[in-house]
């Protein structure tokens, strides 16, 4: 069997991705899932971490085949581009942020890195929401535009009436279980879970690996 490299890129919603993943496809036959995630770093102020020289750094010590990528919880504040700083949800912003996670994405692929972005969950506080949503949006389309699979988790991670819930139903029994972390931003190791099967489910399909299951619990697009 052919090996996969998987990488996770990303925040502090990012190490949980990867825990997550990590334990999803661990028992997939030459499979290898590695963290590149750092708390508390994001696409904003690439003048505290900056994710485009890190990425290129880490692609060069530990070539991957697959990039996850999920950032967005650090990201809503200026960004300063071309010594102009384009406040938070501005046009400007949205031509910085959309170049930003451009760059990113053309740079794995440079490296002949597949690359899925997974989207932001739904957050407690409304207005932090909307900031998320606002995020959302501006990667969605660019990841349409760039042809790159783009996993939205606002749904999974919603009751049914599409609002934040900490507790959602789980498993078989539909018992409701704690997603969520106290802050109402992160999850739980459950619904880290919970947002990393669809990822686990289409890095499988696609790979081919496990085909004959894969197939039957999700039609290739």
């Amino acid at each position: 069997a052919g090996r996969l490299r998987v990488g996770v890129f990303g925040d502090s919603m990012g190490d949980g991705l990867y825990t997550a993943l990590y334990r999803d496809l661990r028992g997939a036959s030459g499979v290898t899932v590695t963290k590149f995630s750092e708390v508390s770093t994001g696409l904003s102020r690439y003048d505290y971490v900056d994710i485009q020289a890190k990425t290129e750094r880490q692609l060069r010590e530990e070539p991957v085949d697959v990039a996850v990528v999920l950032f967005g919880t650090n990201d809503a504040q200026g960004i300063s581009l071309d010594g102009t700083v384009h406040d938070f949800g501005t046009p400007g912003w949205r031509v910085a942020y959309a170049k930003r996670v451009t760059d990113l994405v053309t740079l794995l692929r440079a490296n002949d890195v597949a690359v899925y972005w997974v989207g932001l969950p739904r957050m407690k506080r409304a207005s932090f929401d909307e900031k998320m949503n606002l995020i959302n949006s501006v990667v969605e389309e660019r990841m349409r535009a760039l042809n790159v699979p783009y996993l939205p988790t606002v749904a999974v991670t919603s009751n049914s009436e599409g609002d934040y819930e900490a507790y959602l139903p789980a498993g078989d029994s539909d018992r409701p279980t704690l997603m969520r972390a106290n802050d109402g931003i992160h999850m739980s190791m459950a619904g880290y879970l919970r947002i990393a099967a669809p990822v686990a489910e289409r890095l499988k399909r696609d790979a081919g690996i496990g085909a004959a299951q894969a197939a039957t619990l999700a039609p290739a697009a």
